[in-house]
C-alpha cells in the first residue's frame, strides 16, 4: 500500500497523474503455491489501497502468473487481468481438469470424458491414453498423429475452463452477484475458503 501510495504522489508532483495507466502485481505464484490465499488477498486489497480514491476506477490492475482455482477469489477483489501458462504445466503432467469436480485428474485414471467443451468434442479419451503411452516423441504415432496434439488438447480443454470460470464471475458481477458466486465456487474448492474468512473479518 505505502509503495503505491508512493508512486501515486510522485505521479502527480511530476505532472503525470493524470496520464492513463495501471498497476501490476507479480511474486504471487510462490504464495499460490504454498497455498497462502490470505496473503495474496491482502497483497492486492493493500495495492488498491494505495490507489486514490479519485483514480481508482480508471487504474486496472493486472496479476501475474495465476489463474484456475483462484480467478474467482481475483475478480471478486476487481483485479481487471491476469496471466498464466499453468494450463499448460497441468497438461504436461498429463492433468485434465475435470468440470464436474472442478480438480484435477490424472488423464490415465480417467474411463470417460464428461466434459462437452469445443475441445472435448472431438477427443477420443481411448485414443488418447493410448497415444500418450506409446513410447517416443517428435514423431508420427502408431495413429498417424504426433504426441504433441494429445497434449494440446488437455492443455486447451484445462484453458477453456479457466475461461468458464471467467465468464461466470463475470456475469456475476454484471448481475452483483459477485459475492454469492464466490461462495458458491468455495463449497467445491475448499482451498480458498481461508481467504474468504480473512475476507469476512474485514469491515470494510
Amino acid at each position: 500500500q505505502q509503495y503505491v501510495e508512493n508512486v501515486f504522489q510522485l505521479m502527480k508532483q511530476n505532472g503525470l497523474a493524470e496520464y492513463s495507466f495501471g498497476l501490476a502485481i507479480g511474486s504471487i505464484v510462490p504464495l499460490r503455491g504454498t497455498k497462502k490465499y490470505e496473503q495474496i488477498v491482502e497483497l492486492i486489497l493493500g495495492a488498491k489501497d494505495g490507489i486514490p480514491e479519485e483514480y481508482r476506477a480508471k487504474t486496472p490492475i493486472h496479476v501475474f502468473g495465476v489463474s484456475g482455482n483462484i480467478i474467482p477469489l481475483l475478480t471478486y477483489l476487481g483485479v481487471d487481468s491476469f496471466d498464466s501458462s499453468s494450463y499448460i504445466q497441468t497438461a504436461r503432467g498429463l492433468n485434465y481438469f475435470n468440470p464436474n469436480t472442478n480438480h484435477l485428474q490424472p488423464i490415465f485414471e480417467m474411463n470417460s470424458i464428461e466434459c462437452d467443451c469445443r475441445i472435448c468434442q472431438n477427443v477420443d479419451l481411448f485414443e488418447m491414453q493410448q497415444a500418450l503411452a506409446e513410447n517416443g516423441s517428435y514423431r508420427v504415432l502408431s495413429s498417424g498423429r504426433y504426441k504433441s496434439e494429445f497434449y494440446a488438447d488437455i492443455a486447451l480443454h484445462n484453458l477453456e475452463m479457466d475461461y468458464k470460470t471467467l465468464n461466470t464471475m463475470t456475469e456475476a458481477i454484471n448481475a452483483d452477484e459477485s459475492m454469492e458466486a464466490l461462495v458458491q465456487y468455495a463449497e467445491s474448492n475448499p482451498e480458498i475458503s481461508g481467504a474468504l474468512k480473512w475476507l469476512a473479518t474485514k469491515d470494510d
